[in-house]
């Protein structure tokens, strides 16, 4: 129904109807509450249409769960919160205006993110903006990748310092950048990432990166790109991979980032 918020406590189910709360959170997810979206569509215009927190989860296997507001998260997971995505599809909204489709941050909690399937998209063109931003979390991985799809039209993955991002296989499609980590690591030979800037971006001069990429297929204009007077110390261990698009392999060779068994692909009809 409009208007109505769910409070979940224990176990909800939605599979089908439309949950549209307008101003309100459609769905408070605390304590042990377990929440599972197998259809419908849950809508909001608040800080958050589904907010998990305690030892809350959400499991998103079908349907679509979106933001409307420009000031709010399609699913925030706070404390030690689960959220699960395994089909369907999570989005924010178009402007020029938008936090992140899904966001996690958790200062004294593990809150943490495992994307299965389905896909999460960021549709804003905020320059700030991501599909999917990692705070600060205690958990061993904060943000798990086996399949799905994230697109953005800004940066698809964005994870505070020291963070670690695991990405095994799905793809992520940006028009901009695809990720701004620090503790990335990339394993998975079915990962396709095609970014329209670059596979990076970073405008912070801090110490600390620890990228790693030993698998997958990138397509983008350049490898990293820097802010000006920034990205001093980013660092990206290259072990493996196939990259195309702009990406130098002279580039890449010199950086200064551990570089070997990757491959550098042409783009047809370009001089090498």
């Amino acid at each position: 129904k409009s208007a109505q918020v769910i409070r979940a406590e224990g176990e909800f189910v939605l599979k089908n109807g439309i949950l549209d709360t307008r101003d309100m959170k459609a769905v408070n997810v605390s304590g042990n509450g377990k929440v599972t979206i197998k259809g419908g569509i849950v809508r909001s215009n608040s800080a958050a249409a589904i907010d998990v927190y305690n030892e809350g989860s959400v499991t998103v296997e079908g349907g679509l769960v979106e933001t409307t507001s420009t000031v709010g998260n399609a699913i925030r997971l706070k404390d030690n919160a689960v959220g699960i995505v395994k089909g369907g599809t999570v989005q924010g909204p178009e402007g020029t205006k938008a936090y992140a489709t899904i966001d996690i941050s958790s200062s004294r909690g593990s809150a943490r993110l495992e994307m299965e399937g389905g896909a999460i998209l960021s549709r804003s063109t905020k320059d700030t903006t991501s599909a999917i931003s990692v705070g600060s979390s205690k958990a061993e991985c904060p943000l798990k990748m086996t399949g799905g799809r994230i697109e953005a039209v800004q940066t698809a993955i964005s994870a505070y310092r020291n963070v670690p991002v695991v990405i095994e296989g799905g793809e992520i499609k940006s028009e901009a950048y695809a990720f701004d980590t620090y503790s990335l690591k990339i394993t998975g030979e079915n990962v396709k990432v095609t970014a329209g800037k670059a596979v990076f971006h970073t405008d912070v001069n801090m110490e600390g990166f620890d990228n790693q990429i030993s698998a997958g297929t990138f397509t983008a204009g350049a490898f990293v790109e820097k802010e000006e007077g920034t990205g001093e110390h980013f660092k990206a261990a290259l072990t493996g991979g196939t990259y195309t698009g702009g990406i130098d392999k002279e580039e890449l060779d010199n950086s200064g980032y551990v570089a070997e068994n990757y491959e550098v692909q042409p783009v047809e009809g370009k001089d090498d």
